[in-house]
């Protein structure tokens, strides 16, 4: 929230002098306190700097555009993707976050409020992509409904196992499927990438106008990919014939 505390005064041109008081200073401020515990409650704060839209022009403009831009700095710095964007259903719709949902707090139209959103959730999967946090990625990328980009991000992940002996690879551990049932269902909860890659094609398989979105190519990688960790996971056990097996029936041409 720098950028707002910098560009944003009310004070007023002229020769006399008198005290004045940054109101969207003071909240930006005062809304930092809560980024870390409760990024709705700072959401809450920053849009009440809108409530200087009865200002004279172009005060007004400024006051609102502050409070946009503080609102896009919180997503960024609390990286509470689910509360202030949204999440996942189980059938692959969204369900909008609180930015959306409370839009017209921020002096947005209904017909602005996506893009507004959208804007917001490309920068920050960008970001979370190249710092390797894989399920906000994938979470932030399907919420911009970049389907083919939310398995190519998977596929880059799987793709690490095999050189990261450390890497969790449990996508048919049968206690690991059980600790994910308890799991609130958002992508950002799943670390482990197999399980993530798993909910992922059984999600998008599910879904008919996904299916139509997405690039075949990225899909058919994906299952080789699980299908390959599968066996690696049993090599690393010691269990050989499964291994073979799993080899067997994978579709690797």
């Amino acid at each position: 929230m720098n950028d707002v505390l910098r560009k944003v005064s009310l004070d007023k041109a002229g020769a006399d002098e008198y005290p004045t008081f940054n109101f969207a200073k003071a909240l930006a401020l005062y809304a930092k306190n809560f980024i870390r515990t409760s990024a709705a409650t700072s959401f809450e704060y920053l849009a009440l700097i809108t409530i200087n839209n009865d200002l004279p022009s172009p005060i007004n403009k400024a006051q609102v555009n502050a409070a946009q831009e503080a609102v896009r700095e919180l997503v960024i710095e609390s990286r509470d993707f689910v509360t202030l964007l949204g999440d996942i259903r189980p059938d692959g719709t969204r369900e909008p976050g609180l930015i959306e949902r409370r839009g017209k707090l921020l002096n947005i139209e209904d017909a602005a409020r996506q893009e507004y959103v959208r804007t917001i959730v490309e920068k920050a999967a960008m970001l979370v992509d190249d710092e390797g946090d894989t399920a906000s990625a994938v979470l932030l990328y399907h919420l911009s409904q970049d389907y083919s980009l939310v398995l190519a991000t998977i596929n880059r992940r799987l793709s690490d196992v095999f050189s990261d002996p450390s890497a969790p690879i449990y996508t048919n551990d049968p206690a690991a499927q059980e600790e994910t049932k308890k799991m609130n269902f958002s992508m950002a909860a799943v670390a482990d990438p197999a399980l993530l890659a798993s909910k992922i094609l059984s999600m998008y398989d599910a879904n008919g106008s996904i299916q139509q979105r997405l690039d075949s190519r990225e899909r058919d990688t994906c299952r080789i990919l699980l299908t390959m960790i599968d066996a690696h996971k049993a090599f690393l056990g010691g269990r050989w014939e499964a291994c073979i097996t799993v080899y067997s029936s994978g579709d690797f041409d």
